[in-house]
């Protein structure tokens, strides 16, 4: 079943689901179900490792104008309770942060 949607190009509509038991009966035998639990006890325990990456100092000016408006932010927004512009100012942080990593 074809909609069409903007400048009348064809989209495939997946909104239902018909012939779920044939589905199920074909791939029934390829599909490996584990359970979280099942997987932990294979696993070692978590660990972090945190390592200083040198970048260039523009980034690294970037990266300190981002966390001074983060604290900005913060300390504005524990006034007026403005947790989008909390939200925005961790953003600018991860996209400078993530500029840095491609350089």
């Amino acid at each position: 079943h074809k909609q069409y949607g903007y400048g009348a190009k064809p989209v495939w509509d997946a909104t239902g689901s018909s012939n779920l038991s044939q589905l199920h009966a074909y791939t029934r035998t390829h599909i490996f179900h584990k359970t979280k639990e099942d997987c932990l006890k294979d696993l070692p325990p978590k660990t972090r490792e945190y390592k200083r990456v040198p970048v260039s100092s523009r980034y690294e000016i970037q990266h300190a104008n981002a966390m001074n408006e983060l604290a900005k932010v913060q300390a504005d927004s524990q006034r007026n309770k403005d947790s989008e512009a909390i939200l925005g100012a961790f953003m600018r942080l991860r996209q400078v942060a993530s500029y840095s990593k491609i350089d």
